[in-house]
């Protein structure tokens, strides 16, 4: 998620690390629209969260790319209806607790 010459993209490109290059990986699933500006992390190690960011107006989104089955997915932030009052106040905290709750505890195998 960038911001390149001409625009935003939604480009995800892969760093081989044994030979310093890049590559584009095939993914299955609706990946984020173009964005700038997101919040991007790894979590469970193989869940890539990307939250939010900018494209002509604030998004308040969130996607997990699953790096195991390279399959993108949608996250809704309705199950975030039990999260404190202070942690809705941070819709980034909100965000990691329902994530957690939802996709984290299963185990990579089992995906």
């Amino acid at each position: 998620a960038g911001h390149a010459t001409g625009g935003r993209t939604n480009d995800l490109l892969l760093l081989e690390l044994s030979g310093w290059t890049w590559s584009q990986p095939v993914t299955n699933g609706t990946a984020p629209s173009p964005r700038s500006n997101a919040a991007i992390t790894v979590a469970n190690g193989h869940y890539l969260i990307i939250h939010g960011g900018k494209n002509n107006f604030v998004l308040d989104d969130v996607h997990l790319l699953d790096l195991l089955t390279r399959s993108w997915m949608d996250v809704s932030l309705q199950s975030c209806c039990w999260c404190s009052a202070a942690e809705k106040a941070s819709s980034w905290t909100c965000t990691v607790h329902a994530i957690d709750s939802q996709l984290l505890p299963v185990k990579p195998n089992a995906v």
